[in-house]
């Protein structure tokens, strides 16, 4: 289980190299009440995060983490605590909520693999740790990959996940599962 301590930690943690706090790029699997039957994906799906109660801390767990890739957009836009996972159509969130609804998955850790890189194109990302695309200018910092496995592991020790753990791990797409 997680204490709201454990929330406060992430909102108070800053990724390091920016001034973006953990819980800008993590949050939970968990969503609003669903307004359509889960076996839906409609895009009128409830993906917004849950005030935090007393019953939605109970849920919270790392026994399985949802990896993506990088933050996107909710996270470089400043959305605010726990809207990365649960922010816009575009990146049919609504989807993800309604895969997780009423399964095991429900009230996991989602965080990303390379939390200091906002770009909302992970094709962009991929592109330059690959070596196809130029870092941008006086992004260098960014994109050191032992930085951003220590910005990663981070977010998962602020969840209280031990190092020598094991956790379950569910790759959202082809370049976090390539580079995780």
């Amino acid at each position: 289980m997680i204490s709201a301590d454990v929330l406060k930690d992430f909102e108070n943690t800053l990724i390091p190299g920016t001034n973006v706090p953990y819980s800008h790029i993590c949050s939970w699997a968990v969503w609003g009440q669903a307004k359509v039957p889960a076996s839906s994906f409609l895009d009128d799906s409830n993906i917004v995060f849950p005030p935090q109660t007393d019953e939605l801390v109970d849920v919270l767990h790392t026994r399985v983490v949802v990896v993506g890739f990088n933050p996107v957009s909710a996270a470089k836009a400043g959305r605010g605590h726990w809207t990365s996972f649960h922010f816009g159509r575009a990146s049919r969130d609504e989807r993800l909520a309604e895969t997780c609804r009423e399964t095991p998955l429900w009230g996991c850790l989602m965080t990303d693999l390379f939390p200091p890189i906002l770009d909302s194109e992970s094709c962009n990302v991929d592109g330059v740790l690959s070596r196809k695309k130029a870092i941008p200018e006086g992004e260098e910092s960014k994109y050191d990959h032992g930085a951003n496995i220590a910005a990663f592991e981070k977010s998962l020790r602020l969840a209280g996940v031990a190092e020598d753990a094991s956790v379950t791990s569910i790759c959202i797409g082809d370049a976090s599962e390539r580079w995780g």
